[in-house]
């Protein structure tokens, strides 16, 4: 007979989901598959689809980059140059920092496993903040 095990109950935004005794056991070896990648997130964008899975697309920040500069030798400094102009096709306000919001992958939950990995971030950051505050009061 397979062991038994009881998960705790838990509220994730409010929402208080049920004590779930567990009563099988399975076990799951890691690899990372041949397109792995690593992607560094600012944020998130998305929601329900019309399937009832929500869909999350995680984005990057960064800074409009150029579609071409323009760069001058120092008749001074041999070697050395600088950027004399750039040019970007993108049209602004240029008193107005403009960003790129880049949207590099996106993934599809369906409710339960959303909750999941959200309970699952959340108590991995929580650890991370509470022992980064504890390594501040030692310094």
């Amino acid at each position: 007979m397979s062991p038994t095990w009881t998960r705790r109950a838990g509220s994730i935004r409010g929402h208080s989901h049920p004590v779930i005794t567990m009563t099988a056991q399975a076990r799951f070896v890691f690899r990372a598959g041949p397109a792995y990648q690593v992607h560094p997130c600012h944020g998130v964008w998305g929601g329900p689809n019309p399937h009832g899975f929500l869909e999350v697309s995680f984005y990057m920040d960064s800074p409009v980059l150029p579609d071409e500069i323009w760069m001058q030798e120092s008749a001074e400094l041999p070697g050395l140059f600088l950027q004399q102009a750039r040019r970007s096709q993108l049209k602004g306000d240029a008193s107005e920092p403009t960003f790129i919001r880049r949207f590099n992958t996106a993934i599809v939950l369906s409710p339960a496993d959303a909750l999941a990995v959200g309970e699952w971030l959340t108590e991995h950051a929580t650890a991370l903040l509470r022992d980064r505050t504890a390594n501040r009061a030692h310094e």
